[in-house]
């Protein structure tokens, strides 16, 4: 299970990479690298759909479903 606190970002960071200001700037900042990065696209099309991050992003929406329930 994915664990918040032994995440670099730290105690519940994690909700906050969810952040449309965040997103943003992790977009202009990264763009020029994935588009100049060879096979970029096809090592993300490979990751999105792996079993190990397909159940951490499940965990993760499980805990963002908890805390929007007010759970």
């Amino acid at each position: 299970m994915w664990d918040a606190k032994s995440s670099a970002f730290g105690d519940l960071a994690w909700f906050k990479l969810a952040e449309p200001d965040t997103a943003v700037a992790y977009a202009e900042h990264c763009e020029q690298l994935w588009c100049t990065t060879p096979h970029a696209v096809a090592y993300l099309h490979w990751l999105h759909p792996y079993p190990k991050v397909m159940r951490e992003r499940s965990e993760i929406f499980a805990m963002k479903e908890a805390l929007a329930l007010g759970a």
